[in-house]
Order: C-alpha cells, then sequence, then structure tokens
C-alpha cells in the first residue's frame, strides 16, 4: 500500500464514526472529490477545511496528524468534536502552517 493510499484509509477511519460530515464525503468518493480536503501531486493529504459544517462525533486529532505527515493546513472551525488532543514528538515534527480548532470540545 502507498503512502497516499495509507493516508487515505487512516482519514477515513478517522471521520467515519463522525455524525453531519460534508455531503462529498461519503466512501464512494475518492478524497480528490472531498470539498475542503487537498492533496498534493503525489496524493499526500496537505489540507482539511471542515468549517462551520456542524460535525458531532469523536476525533483523536493528535492520531489523525501524526498519520498524515505532510498536513500543513487542520481547520475544523465550529464543529462539535469531542477527543483527545495529546501531543508527541513525532507530532510536533509536523510541518503544520495552520492549525484551527475553533470552539473544539477536546
Amino acid at each position: 500500500m502507498s503512502t497516499s493510499e495509507q493516508q487515505e484509509t487512516e482519514m477515513r477511519k478517522a471521520v467515519a464514526p463522525i455524525a453531519n460530515l460534508p455531503e462529498s464525503w461519503t466512501p464512494e468518493n475518492p478524497l480528490t472529490k472531498w470539498e475542503g480536503v487537498e492533496l498534493d501531486t503525489a496524493g499526500n493529504i496537505v489540507e482539511i477545511v471542515g468549517r462551520n459544517t456542524e460535525m458531532e462525533g469523536t476525533l483523536d486529532v493528535a492520531k489523525l496528524l501524526e498519520q498524515l505527515p505532510h498536513l500543513k493546513v487542520l481547520d475544523l472551525h465550529s464543529h462539535n468534536l469531542s477527543g483527545t488532543f495529546n501531543t508527541t514528538e513525532k507530532f510536533r515534527a509536523l510541518p503544520l502552517v495552520k492549525l484551527d480548532l475553533w470552539r473544539h470540545d477536546a
């Protein structure tokens, strides 16, 4: 399995239990069709923007970020997600440019 396929698998597992996902975030759609998800030319997830989507559920943000080593932007502003956010050395080494979890219930 390629790195981009592993990232897609991890992303799909992370959001599977979450309610009120954006309409395009379905198992049938490839990540290239997911609104707010951007990939680089190698197929790595580099941006996730899910602002004001009313998502609800539990998300282990730190674990998700560790599975997406090329991610530069994570913007989950204004939603009803809860979960853990424990930083590790691996997390601190990420190339994140923007992390917005405003109104996140973690």
